[in-house]
């Protein structure tokens, strides 16, 4: 691993998300798979924003086709890939914490950067912490079941598992 700028439990383990963190050719977008993407939306996950995106297509509101249910979008989290789902969660987180390139956007998109990945790790700092594994099935029953995949896999950490503080 190169230079380490992410910090957090979650982040800091990960190769990838550390050269996205310093160098722009490695940001995270649409179509790209793997436990780099799980990190992410676990994160998304842990802060709400899956919560969030699930009321809002249960809803029929936001700017997702009416055709786009769901139950589609699970794979994304099932299979860690950054699709639909993702580009929409990055883009609520994004959008709410206003993380918005000064000078070149005028609004938040669906990449996450080296500005946003940094302020995932310094959230993930503050609100993740290292729970005991078992609070793994706890933590599955609680979640939608449209969300149980993706919070099943979890993110361990040596012989425990992140969880969000409250």
């Amino acid at each position: 691993m190169g230079t380490t700028v992410l910090n957090s439990a979650l982040f800091k383990p990960d190769d990838r998300l550390q050269k996205a963190a310093v160098d722009h050719k490695y940001h995270v977008k649409n179509g790209e798979q793997g436990l780099y993407v799980r990190r992410i939306q676990y994160f998304l996950y842990g802060m709400g924003v899956f919560h969030k995106m699930y009321e809002i297509v249960n809803n029929d509101v936001g700017p997702l086709a009416a055709s786009e249910r769901w139950s589609d979008m699970t794979s994304d989290l099932e299979n860690a890939y950054y699709g639909n789902a993702t580009s929409y969660g990055v883009w609520i987180y994004k959008d709410h914490y206003q993380i918005i390139g000064k000078g070149y956007q005028t609004t938040a998109d669906d990449i996450v950067g080296v500005m946003t990945i940094r302020h995932m790790d310094a959230m993930a700092k503050i609100y993740f912490k290292v729970a005991p594994a078992a609070s793994r099935e706890q933590m599955t029953a609680d979640a939608p079941n449209a969300l149980k995949p993706a919070v099943a896999a979890g993110m361990g950490v040596g012989s425990g598992m992140l969880s969000r503080t409250s």
